[in-house]
């Protein structure tokens, strides 16, 4: 056994050293990211400066790894050996990264995150594709080959981690303490220097020929008795789906697209990794052919219901993202369907591409979306004649709630993803407190374009109460069925899945009630506030046996803008029993 550990951890060693042989600047620059985010673990909470620059130094080193990647495979593809050639490729890709740091990545808001995203989706295909762009056959296979690793490099990973974590706990529990934060520096380490190192050491060379290459009997089975009927099953379903909504005519809101856009990009890849078994059996080939095509009418209609949320609340990057994604994975099935000779690589370089140009330029989500929310932000204020000589006027008493909402999402929107300087009309130095001043009502912090959402809070927390009148008392915080006894005779449960509260003496129901009516009230009375009074957050019930107060510390839901409907999710309050 001893010499099998030996081996084992000679041949773990071996690896090692053949990823960094092969990919240097990758491992480097794994190991510095590492550094960082353990700095970035250990570093002081309230020094927010000292964690933004650590976690913005991270993301650019990490972004440097599939760059390298891409230049390693690109160095072995044309066979380039000038070293003054590969100096300067470096070089320039060092250069980038620091100008990335400091012009594209100046703070984490979600437009900058996106962006990073993005770029590693394309880094990662370019170094995917990089030895197999052209003729050369074999990708699917290199490709699965690459997912196997990962999966193997996920596994030693994981008990790697387990193992240490284990050693390091025994140390701390029976020898001497250590820092809590050890425990994730552990996972930094594995994660970040030995995981790339792992995956690395077996990446196939530039002459390795793989299209000889067999999924073993177990993915086999997998993909042909488990994968491909699950994605039938589903396809039937979002078909069903489709003839309800052509039935009720009752289109969903902000359901269809995600739906129907992540089963299109799973099928996308299951049939691309799936190609090499086609010849297998007359099911496969069958699946590969029939599949895309039925794809098609579901994108069309992913299409009209990203169109109708377009239409109404005008582009964001979320919509176009799904947009060009949708675009994208259209064109995918369109060339699955009708191209013979499938060259798989060419989907991947293709969405390579949508990544970048989806960031970059005038057509990114960024500007596209900017100018879609400026546009409406402008027809709102002149439909309302809210702009006088290019200054914006208050609203007129007239306005409607939805225009006052969609105003002031626009400005929270440019608040939150943009700068408020890019919203033409505002006043110079604008900021969201003065939103009242200026536009003749608050912002509108809860409205999200298909629900409002409202929160009741107690005003200044919670006052004495008299209870001298009450015999019983009791808390409900209810997220589950709940229930409890008070004294001998009385038990009192809470039913959270319809929020009913039931009161039995001796096991005779004596009490229920429906809490949706008591907060469907309250939201009534007090709609467009937020913070409310001890007594408006106060309720008091009576029947010929008991006399109850309830006495709200939290009630929240939302309002369907479709349809009116209001739903009361969730509630907390106390519960005060008297007995006649």
């Amino acid at each position: 056994m001893s010499l099998k550990i030996v081996l084992f951890f000679k041949n773990l060693a071996q690896k090692l050293k053949v990823s960094l042989r092969r990919f240097p600047e990758a491992i480097v620059l794994a190991v510095l990211t590492t550094i960082v985010l353990v700095a970035l673990n250990h570093a002081d909470f309230a020094d927010t400066h000292l964690r933004e620059v650590l976690g913005r130094t991270a993301m650019a080193l990490a972004l440097g790894i599939p760059l390298t990647l891409c230049f390693r495979m690109l160095f072995e593809k044309t066979e380039i050996k000038n070293k003054n050639i590969k100096v300067l490729v470096y070089f320039l890709g060092a250069i980038s990264l620091v100008l990335y740091y400091f012009y594209l990545l100046p703070d984490f808001k979600i437009n900058h995150v996106t962006r990073y995203i993005a770029l590693n989706v394309a880094l990662y295909c370019g170094f995917a594709i990089i030895p197999y762009f052209g003729k050369r056959p074999g990708f699917e296979q290199y490709v699965a080959f690459l997912i196997g690793q990962f999966l193997i490099t996920a596994l030693y990973s994981v008990v790697l981690f387990l193992g240490l974590i284990a050693t390091v706990f025994t140390i701390d529990q029976l020898l001497f303490s250590l820092p809590s934060k050890i425990y994730f520096d552990i996972w930094l380490l594995v994660v970040g220097i030995f995981a790339p190192a792992f995956f690395l050491s077996d990446v196939p060379s530039h002459e390795e020929d793989l299209t000889g290459f067999e999924y073993s009997k177990v993915v086999k089975a997998l993909l042909s008795f488990i994968v491909l009927p699950l994605i039938t099953v589903y396809t039937a379903i979002l078909y069903l789906y489709f003839a309800k909504i052509l039935i009720t005519r009752q289109w969903p809101v902000g359901m269809v697209s995600h739906l129907v856009l992540w089963y299109s990009l799973v099928t996308i890849f299951v049939s691309f990794i799936t190609y090499p078994m086609r010849n297998i059996n007359r099911w496969i080939k069958n699946f590969l052919v029939l599949i895309p095509k039925f794809i098609i009418p579901l994108l069309i209609m992913m299409f009209v219901a990203i169109g109708i949320r377009i239409k109404a609340y005008g582009v964001t990057e979320n919509r176009y993202f799904v947009l060009i994604t949708g675009i994208w994975a259209l064109g995918a099935i369109i060339y699955l369907s009708f191209v013979k000779e499938k060259k798989h690589v060419f989907l991947v370089f293709t969405l390579a591409c949508v990544a970048v140009l989806a960031v970059f330029g005038p057509w990114s989500a960024y500007s596209i979306s900017k100018l879609s929310q400026k546009a409406r932000f402008e027809a709102i204020l002149e439909r309302n004649q809210m702009l006088q000589n290019g200054t914006i006027t208050k609203a007129p008493a007239n306005i409607t709630d939805s225009d006052k909402q969609d105003l002031s999402s626009i400005v929270l929107y440019f608040n939150r993803y943009h700068d408020l300087e890019d919203l033409s009309y505002l006043p110079q130095g604008f900021e969201i407190q003065a939103m009242e001043d200026v536009f003749g009502f608050p912002a509108d912090y809860y409205y999200t374009g298909s629900n409002r959402y409202f929160y009741f809070h107690a005003q200044d927390g919670m006052k004495l109460l008299d209870i001298r009148e009450y015999d019983y008392f009791y808390d409900l915080s209810p997220r589950q069925n709940m229930t409890g006894t008070i004294g001998s005779t009385l038990e009192v449960t809470y039913q959270p899945e319809n929020k009913r509260l039931i009161i039995k003496q001796l096991g005779e129901e004596i009490y229920s009630k429906d809490l949706n009516e008591i907060g469907l009230k309250i939201y009534s009375q007090h709609k467009g506030k937020d913070h409310l009074s001890q007594e408006q957050l106060s309720f008091t019930d009576a029947n010929q046996k008991l006399e109850l107060l309830y006495l709200f510390r939290y009630l929240g839901g939302y309002a369907e803008l479709s349809s009116g409907n209001v739903v009361i999710d969730p509630l907390e309050f106390y519960l005060f029993i008297k007995l006649k």
